[in-house]
């Protein structure tokens, strides 16, 4: 194989830019730390945590990121200084994964989980958080899963 003039006349030009590309880009990452915490540079390579809910109507109600609210399913009311009534949500999630995340963020969130009920398709959970009372119903759809949340007072 032969190398033309040019290009022998090239290489080295090129391997130097290279070269000095190279160690250019190992000054910009060394102020970074592999282990997740704070160097002194105050740099982190730990990701931000990504939220796994939020709060909608229902201040004291955790619905997961991949829920979103459906406002023509609404009618929340306030009463006092609580909000009641109902509201649905609509998301591309699998039921039974749903419905574990809801038991595991309302009882991190302080509810407890008062009975359930659970047929092919659709699944009903009350929780109590003192004086009230939330019912997440959740409906396993063709193309989406529904989730309805119900807050009352207990009476």
């Amino acid at each position: 194989m032969k190398i033309s003039v040019t290009c022998r006349k090239l290489l080295p030009a090129f391997l130097l830019v290279s070269a000095l590309a190279l160690s250019g880009c190992a000054d910009l990452f060394s102020g970074f730390s592999n282990s997740g915490s704070s160097s002194d540079s105050g740099y982190s390579t730990a990701a931000p945590a990504r939220p796994e809910y939020y709060y909608s109507s229902f201040a004291d109600v955790p619905i997961p990121v991949e829920m979103k609210s459906t406002k023509d399913s609404y009618s929340v009311y306030t009463s006092g200084n609580i909000k009641v009534g109902m509201e649905t949500f609509t998301g591309r999630v699998e039921i039974n994964s749903l419905n574990q995340a809801m038991r595991d963020y309302m009882t991190r969130d302080g509810w407890g989980l008062y009975s359930g009920s659970q047929g092919s398709k659709q699944t009903a959970l009350v929780f109590v958080k003192d004086n009230l009372l939330a019912v997440v119903i959740t409906t396993d759809g063709s193309m989406s899963t529904e989730m309805r949340v119900y807050m009352t007072q207990k009476i």
